[in-house]
């Protein structure tokens, strides 16, 4: 008998990291339905926009509703917004620190903008 019921939408990939099962992201598909991932399995809820070792000006732009925290929501609004401004989400998990041009969905106003 399984202890985790996966998403009949999604199927996800899930890992044991020191005692505790984690989701796995290893494509832009896995980013595109991280809404659908049940709240239970979020290892972290929130963090907040400054302090960390993560650029503030980013974490700023993740902070959907401004309120200096980074929540599930604000992952989610951001996750959407990413995997709708390009053709092919996977480039987001690539170690370049640009995304040509080329790259952007203008099909999608979010993408066109870029």
């Amino acid at each position: 008998m399984a202890f985790l019921k996966k998403s009949d939408k999604y199927n996800w990939q899930f890992e044991n990291i020191g005692g505790s099962t984690r989701v796995r992201i290893t494509c832009g598909e896995d980013i595109r339905h991280i809404n659908e991932l049940d709240p239970k399995m979020w290892t972290v809820l929130s963090c907040p926009v400054t302090g960390l070792e993560i650029d503030e000006k980013s974490m700023t732009y993740a902070d959907s509703d401004k309120d200096g925290k980074i929540r599930v929501t604000d992952i989610t609004v951001t996750a959407n917004w990413l995997t709708n401004a390009v053709k092919n989400p996977d480039i987001l998990l690539t170690d370049a620190d640009y995304i040509d041009i080329n790259e952007f969905n203008t099909e999608n106003t979010d993408g066109n903008k870029l």
